[in-house]
């Protein structure tokens, strides 16, 4: 597998023939930088959102436990998976199946928002990114063990009246945060936790972006 370097950035990299890209990263290339790296390139392309997204060692684990495909996320990070591996997942699996399915039956999911981010919220050292905000990442942490319980029991069918309609939002309270957890420059804010969003400052984080975010970083959802 070989991948594609411009100022030290993977920006592509070919697997089985096809030329994987990083959209973002190529899409900020300079004209004379991204002819240059197409010169190496081949089609088939497969452009990717962001290469982080393959580069998440906890999310990868989990996509092979669930028998996800995931060999982009291999290929990329220079793995091989073991030739018989879709054979024994899928023994695995139905071995489980009703085990699972019994699991499953004892208590209800955490009910996501019907809503899903179109900006992602990536990852880059130990801050979370979404455009032009930043704040650390083990302090967003926080802020979801706070928040997901309450939204969880907010929107759980148990909170709704026998008129059907759902009971007063529950709030944790303010919190607080410091400035440097933020982004570097930044003054402390208080954080205010509401029934669809969490504002600091004057940064507001949805609660669907939240949960796709908490998704992905695989923190604990709450019991409903």
């Amino acid at each position: 597998m070989k991948k594609i370097t411009v100022n030290k950035t993977v920006i592509a990299f070919i697997h089985e023939g096809t030329s994987v890209l990083d959209d973002r990263a190529f899409g900020a290339l300079s004209i004379s930088d991204k002819t240059k790296a197409m010169a190496e390139l081949k089609p088939p392309f497969l452009y990717v959102e962001t290469f982080s997204s393959l580069s998440n060692m906890k999310v990868l684990k989990e996509k092979l436990l669930n028998g996800t495909d995931c060999s982009l996320e291999l290929a990329y990070n220079g793995l091989e998976a073991p030739s018989d591996l879709s054979r024994v997942r899928k023994l695995y699996l139905s071995t489980l199946a009703p085990v699972l399915a019994a699991i499953d039956a004892f208590k209800p999911y955490y009910l996501f928002a019907d809503r899903v981010s179109a900006e992602e919220t990536t990852v880059q050292d130990i801050f979370a990114v979404r455009g032009s905000q930043t704040i650390k990442i083990t302090t967003l942490k926080k802020i979801w063990l706070r928040a997901a319980p309450c939204w969880a029991k907010h929107w759980s069918d148990s909170n709704v009246d026998t008129n059907g309609k759902r009971k007063r939002w529950e709030t944790p309270g303010k919190d607080y945060v410091k400035g440097s957890d933020i982004s570097p420059g930044q003054s402390s804010q208080y954080v205010e936790f509401k029934a669809n969003t969490v504002t600091i400052g004057c940064q507001i984080i949805y609660r669907y972006e939240l949960e796709q975010f908490a998704l992905s970083q695989g923190w604990e959802f709450p019991p409903v």
